[in-house]
């Protein structure tokens, strides 16, 4: 890889590289990793900072399949000392353009009362924020010899819920596996081969495709 920098410009040579690169789609093109360049999921969300008898009401995980924002949803994530998470999502699956998050935000804060009463009673404390997401495996490939995509990178956001930090660490740590196994390798290849791509889709593959058939039945409107 090339890299330019203030100091002029260097070229770093590895043996096995692991890409991390999140969604973005122009770096992993640039590495040669077929995949889509518009991303299947958007994701927003903001943070607040919510009274004591506020909290007390909202203790787990909340993850809301409101009609209003089908095949979307919000959630409400309680985090440390009363500070919440509250954000929407929306995936598209390819069938359809994905839409404004300020607008399913502002339904989801505005028709579910739980986040409405967030709003009405809490301080903000981060504003709104969207992102891309790469959900479901999708991409043609994860990688090639000596190269391997871990995280959002390899689509590994779980398309049920948005949630990636913990299917970003799990790949990485069987990214980790395979680049140990291939240093110590009795033939001493020391690159990552063809089939630790495949192995890391067989690793997620099945919790990923029922998280997007649960998804999809859980966000029609007709089951609510």
């Amino acid at each position: 890889a090339r890299f330019t920098s203030p100091s002029g410009d260097a070229e770093i040579r590895a043996s096995m590289t692991l890409l991390a690169t999140g969604a973005n789609a122009t770096a992993m093109t640039a590495f040669g990793l077929g995949v889509p360049l518009k991303p299947n999921a958007v994701a927003g969300r903001a943070y607040f900072d919510v009274p004591d008898r506020l909290a007390s009401t909202i203790q787990h995980l909340c993850i809301a399949y409101e009609r209003s924002l089908c095949p979307g949803y919000g959630w409400i994530f309680p985090g440390p000392n009363r500070r919440f998470n509250v954000g929407v999502g929306f995936f598209s699956n390819g069938t359809r353009d994905l839409p404004r998050l300020r607008d399913l935000w502002t339904r989801f804060t505005s028709n579910f009362e739980p986040a409405a009463a967030i709003l009405r009673e809490s301080r903000q404390v981060a504003d709104f924020r969207g992102a891309p997401l790469r959900t479901g495996l999708a991409g043609k490939s994860f990688g090639r010899p000596g190269l391997l995509a871990v995280g959002e990178s390899a689509a590994t956001t779980y398309a049920a819920t948005g949630e990636g930090i913990g299917k970003a660490m799990e790949s990485g740590l069987l990214a980790a596996g395979m680049v140990i196994e291939a240093l110590s390798s009795r033939d001493q290849r020391a690159e990552l081969h063809p089939d630790d791509a495949a192995g890391l889709r067989r690793a997620c593959g099945a919790r990923t495709r029922a998280g997007a058939r649960g998804r999809a039945r859980a966000s029609a409107p007709g089951a609510l």
